[in-house]
């Protein structure tokens, strides 16, 4: 593969990444809203579908902006170390040793690029105003997330590499999402109504 390839493969694979984060964030909210009117019952068919129709779009248009901002700097560090050590065949070990701080750099992009939305809304009462710095437990965090997405545009990349179909890897990252959305949803669902029954 030249250069061009490599970066056009994580490009593409970066835009793969960004519709599966607007698949999770869509079908979550929607799993939330229709496990809170089973569970919770003070909704009506009619109220669940209104809602779906009008938050869907703008929280998948949220989640697209958050993923470009979060993840652009450290797709684009991934493509120019696979394209500088391509002819070497250590490419992929090194986004893989490079983990670590493209998780760090993805952490700060979320810290001082993005919005804190929560403003404490349905957020319980140990809720305390957002400030701006890592911590173990952050990086943790940003390493969990970081390590999935550098995980899939390896995939990708090997796949272009061997000339392979790229559909099995595709069809698994959208059985993931969908399992994890649902997931988390129902819990949201369910923290909601803890909060609620708190507040009575």
């Amino acid at each position: 593969m030249s250069k061009s390839e490599i970066y056009a493969s994580f490009a593409h694979s970066f835009l793969w990444i960004v519709i599966f984060a607007v698949a999770t964030v869509d079908v979550s909210s929607i799993t939330h809203l229709v496990s809170f009117a089973l569970m919770h019952g003070n909704r009506t068919h009619q109220d669940v579908v209104s809602m779906m129709v009008a938050q869907t779009p703008m929280i998948g248009l949220v989640a697209a902006i958050g993923t470009l901002l979060i993840f652009t700097l450290p797709q684009a560090l991934q493509a120019a170390l696979a394209a500088v050590l391509h002819r070497t065949g250590r490419a992929r070990l090194a986004v893989l040793a490079a983990l670590p701080l493209t998780a760090m750099l993805s952490w700060y992009c979320y810290d001082y690029l993005t919005i804190d939305f929560t403003l404490g809304v349905n957020a319980g009462p140990d809720w305390t105003p957002y400030r701006h710095g890592i911590s173990l437990s952050r990086y943790m965090k940003a390493l969990a997330f970081q390590s999935p997405v550098t995980l899939f545009s390896l995939l990708y990349l090997d796949a272009s590499f061997r000339r392979t179909s790229k559909w099995p890897i595709l069809i698994a990252a959208f059985a993931v999402i969908t399992v994890a959305g649902v997931a988390y949803g129902c819990v949201t669902a369910q923290q909601q109504i803890a909060l609620l029954s708190l507040g009575r």
